[in-house]
């Protein structure tokens, strides 16, 4: 069984909202007019709409198929206007905002003590099997209910169907994956409109009122469905609990350099017929009918692009420290890749490059252009040179993790945030090491007075408008380097880890990324 945290949106602050809206929860309003709407509205609404945040398992133990605790999370039902019913439902989640844990009608079956805690955990006290149900009252109303159903799907990906119609269960991330089109007849709302944008996989709803929506998403048979599977931890490779599922549509991520795994009972293979590869970085399946491929992809050594500049018909090319050296590089403008000799290119709009160790091994591919000449993506360690600088003004993306080597006391802390810098500015990178070392990103000058990011045990701390004022110290730094959407987790949080993956707080020495992500942030 899974616990999800959800995540309240208040829309006491309005634009601030619609923002985190747009960023956060791929809900989109057109509107300039319906965002005024929604202000004068504003002093009505408690609760708009609930996104999962924080996925974790509740229960891990089991039995063959019989879990030996069993915790079964009943919320209390809302009609098409939000409000309670008084009647209660299973969900897959603990719900976080909107409602609360109801002690008295809770209980386990053979009388163990079920706990919730003030971190939305359920646990169970128990020295035996157990089953509990826990309740949660709905304490507000919805202005915006929206609940999204997938069509269920073969092995192949086909839609199933019977006499009825066509079989859907409910995602409770309100994110629709890969391979789904919007079922724009049977989808509804009880006031206003809902549409979907394929593009950005949002759902629009524009409504002058409270709403709720039914958004019902139609399987599009695919030829090839493809699952990866990416490891968590290098060099930990035990089972399929050591590897995380990629996310339909999602790249393999390039600060690592991944190869089919050689785990035993972890065969990356296609079930009926056809063949995987792994071309720089991306999986190539070949097939004559249809067919359910699976990848398991273990972390290992190989070369990995840090930086490319493309100025002219020049071009400035750096492996990052952590891979492996790239010993050759090669580009392409059309179909055919040619070595890069002495950083000479032909002239052309779009250019291919990628790099190549001395065991063979290839890089990602990376592309760019007239509009968008430069790709960064900085990996630091703590063994790793401390100072760099910045070659192309534009925003960077900031990720910071710091040191730890005790999970069940004071795990390593998370932080990042967006920044505009200066071609010319020099970034100063301090990576913590075990057992509990402080990770830091200076600008400017190596001081603590130019400390822009610090994520450690005894501070964590971002750079902020709204943090300005408490600066640790005294601040060398003006308002032109805050950080925009930045965000602070704690060690007893779920956030992404260095390798792609979740992690709930950091275990092992720190870690920076800097991604350079271009002259707008969209």
């Amino acid at each position: 069984m899974i616990k999800i945290n959800l995540k309240k949106i208040n829309f006491d602050d309005i634009f601030e909202k619609v923002k985190s809206f747009l960023l956060k929860h791929k809900l989109a309003v057109t509107s300039l007019s319906i965002v005024a709407l929604l202000a004068c509205i504003s002093f009505l609404i408690s609760y708009a709409y609930f996104k999962v945040t924080e996925k974790d398992v509740i229960i891990g133990g089991t039995v063959g198929e019989i879990p030996d605790i069993d915790i079964r999370v009943m919320v209390e039902d809302r009609d098409n206007a939000g409000e309670a019913l008084g009647t209660y439902s299973e969900y897959p989640y603990v719900p976080q905002a909107g409602y609360e844990f109801n002690r008295d009608l809770s209980y386990c079956t053979h009388g163990s003590e079920l706990i919730y805690g003030d971190d939305y955990s359920l646990t169970v006290d128990t020295e035996g099997p157990e089953l509990c149900f826990a309740y949660f009252d709905a304490t507000a109303s919805l202005d915006i209910n929206l609940e999204v159903y997938i069509q269920e799907v073969n092995e192949v990906g086909e839609g199933l169907s019977n006499e009825d119609g066509n079989i859907y269960r409910m995602i409770a991330h309100n994110e629709v994956p890969a391979g789904y089109k919007f079922n724009v007849e049977k989808s509804s709302c009880t006031l206003g409109t809902l549409s979907y944008n394929s593009r950005d996989n949002r759902f629009i709803i524009i409504s002058p009122g409270k709403t709720f929506c039914k958004a019902y998403m139609d399987a599009v048979s695919p030829d090839v469905l493809l699952k990866v599977f990416l490891q968590k931890v290098p060099g930990v490779s035990n089972s399929i609990d050591d590897y995380y599922n990629l996310a339909d549509g999602e790249k393999i991520p390039a600060n690592m350099y991944y190869e089919f795994s050689k785990t035993e009972g972890l065969d990356s293979s296609c079930k009926t017929g056809g063949t995987m590869t792994l071309e720089n970085q991306n999986i190539v399946v070949q097939a004559k009918q249809k067919t359910v491929c699976t990848a398991y992809l273990d972390i290992v050594s190989g070369p990995i692009v840090s930086e490319i500049a493309l100025n002219n018909n020049k071009v400035a090319l750096m492996a990052s420290p952590i891979g492996s050296p790239i010993s050759k590089w090669y580009y392409s403008t059309g179909d055919n890749y040619q070595e890069i000799k002495d950083g000479n290119i032909e002239a052309a709009s779009k250019v291919r490059i990628y790099g190549e160790d001395a065991a063979g091994k290839k890089t990602t591919i990376i592309e760019l252009d007239q509009d968008n000449p430069y790709f960064y993506d900085g990996i630091f360690t703590k063994d790793t040179e401390n100072e760099f600088l910045i070659e192309q003004a534009g925003y960077y993306y900031l990720q910071a993790w710091s040191a730890s080597e005790n999970m069940t006391q004071n795990a390593g802390k998370y932080a990042d945030g967006y920044v505009y810098l200066d071609k010319g500015d020099k970034v100063f990178v301090t990576v913590g090491a075990m057992p509990n070392g402080a990770t830091n990103i200076k600008i400017k000058a190596n001081n603590d007075n130019n400390r822009l990011l610090i994520v450690g045990e005894d501070l964590t701390y971002t750079y902020t408008e709204e943090t300005a004022g408490n600066y640790p110290g005294t601040c060398a730094l003006n308002n032109k380097y805050y950080l925009i959407n930045s965000h602070i987790y704690g060690s007893r949080e779920t956030f992404t880890a260095p390798t792609g993956a979740m992690e709930r707080g950091h275990l092992g020495d720190g870690y920076v990324r800097i991604s350079y992500i271009g002259q707008t942030i969209e």
